[in-house]
């Protein structure tokens, strides 16, 4: 199978809840596709559980074929980014790909609780809203965007528009992928 498999996903996904985490592999999923089905479920369940591709260029490519992104570095911790990227390396037709963050390893004593804080909801209806506030302000991602700092800065603000909650939301939850209601 392709990505991440709803059953196996979940499974590591739900591990990972209130840590910081990065999951980084070969997905087989083609980041460059027009989404399909495969695509569309895998970035739903990625975004859904508050993840996010930290790589959006070629990082694979055998000989005689178009170039893809199934190589990735999926984060949690979307206010720490400094650089992400790919080597370009003849080595293997999988291209080395790398995430640097800077971040404090210093965490509050581990719970048992299933309570969760949900601060960003990142549904679909929600990510087409991010899209547009980007591209109704494409003018400053292209002009005032001079360091990367002011682009996350930037990006943030515009996923705080799209994807925060005016009130966070606590719930008791057994699974990531297909919540429990509150």
């Amino acid at each position: 199978s392709s990505g991440i498999n709803a059953e196996y996903g979940e499974d590591i996904l739900n591990k990972l809840i209130n840590k910081k985490a990065f999951i980084l592999g070969d997905f087989n999923i083609n980041l460059l596709n027009k989404p399909s089905t495969a695509e569309d479920k895998y970035q739903e369940t990625i975004f859904n559980c508050g993840f996010v591709p930290t790589i959006s260029i070629p990082t694979h490519q055998m000989p005689g074929c178009e170039r893809t992104c199934i190589d990735n570095i999926h984060t949690n911790l979307i206010e720490y980014p400094l650089l992400s990227g790919v080597i370009t390396d003849k080595i293997s037709h999988h291209h080395p790909i790398f995430s640097a963050s800077k971040f404090s390893n210093t965490t509050a004593k581990p719970t048992r609780s299933n309570k969760v804080t949900i601060h960003y909801e990142y549904s679909n209806s929600n990510l087409d809203k991010l899209c547009k506030e980007i591209e109704d302000d494409l003018d400053s991602f292209l002009y005032s965007c001079d360091t990367f700092e002011n682009f996350v800065e930037l990006f943030q603000e515009k996923i705080d528009i799209a994807c925060k909650l005016q009130t966070p939301k606590t719930t008791k939850r057994t699974s990531l992928v297909n919540p429990r209601r509150p």
